[in-house]
């Protein structure tokens, strides 16, 4: 969606816009045969202890460490205290993982450059 010229208003509806946005980009992604997670699926199975161990080891990605804590596998840091969680993880073929953003409006560079360092 970067650079297809979207925006999405600002107004209460925005986020609606945006949710829209990555159901459209997760169901063509699962569509074309894919292992789509969605970002509440990661969110619930962080909140556990062990539990996105369990689904990343089930959808067959490997190395996945052990002793992982509650909401340090897939979120990455976006500031002193807080994480942020991809829009949507797709799983390869391979059983790597690929973080997926779904962005409607502009971003400052350093802004997306610092996201997608963290998600290396």
């Amino acid at each position: 969606m970067v650079g297809a010229g979207l925006s999405a208003p600002n107004w209460p509806g925005e986020r609606l816009l945006h949710h829209l946005a990555v159901a459209d980009a997760g169901l063509d992604l699962e569509a074309a045969g894919h292992t789509v997670l969605s970002e509440r699926e990661i969110r619930t199975a962080e909140a556990v202890d062990g539990r996105v161990v369990e689904l990343l080891a089930d959808l067959g990605v490997p190395g996945v460490p052990i002793r992982a804590r509650r909401g340090e596998t897939l979120a990455v840091p976006a500031g002193a205290q807080a994480l942020h969680w991809p829009d949507l993880v797709l799983v390869l073929p391979d059983g790597r993982l690929a973080a997926v953003e779904v962005e409607l409006t502009p971003k400052p560079a350093a802004a997306l450059r610092r996201i997608l360092r963290a998600y290396l």
